[in-house]
């Protein structure tokens, strides 16, 4: 963050900063695919920026298909389950805090 202060004088000396310093995005994400219905994906955690993160949310999609699959889970290990077979699916992770919901990164989870 940078931020650029003018206008302050010795009289006038008060800042207001707006935002929410929300969490950054899970760091080394892979996703396996060890079962046909479900998947897999690991990370290391967000770093919180100010905010404890208090769990991560993976929304999972596939090209065709008008069901969205979401898990929410607190550790670095997202298990997805309602995966169709024969199908990759493109997931966004997300960290959550207080502040709200991070940056996302997203992983494939493969065919099988």
């Amino acid at each position: 963050v940078h931020v650029t202060i003018t206008g302050l004088t010795f009289s006038r000396r008060s800042l207001r900063v707006v935002g929410r310093p929300v969490p950054r995005r899970p760091r080394n994400i892979s996703a396996t695919r060890p079962g046909w219905d479900r998947g897999r994906i690991r990370f290391a955690s967000a770093l919180p920026r100010g905010s404890k993160v208090r769990g991560y949310v993976a929304v999972c999609k596939t090209t065709g298909l008008p069901k969205v699959v979401k898990r929410v889970a607190v550790t670095n290990t997202i298990i997805v389950s309602g995966l169709r077979a024969g199908r990759r699916y493109g997931c966004t992770v997300r960290a959550t805090s207080r502040a709200g919901l991070g940056v996302a990164t997203t992983v494939r989870i493969p065919a099988r």
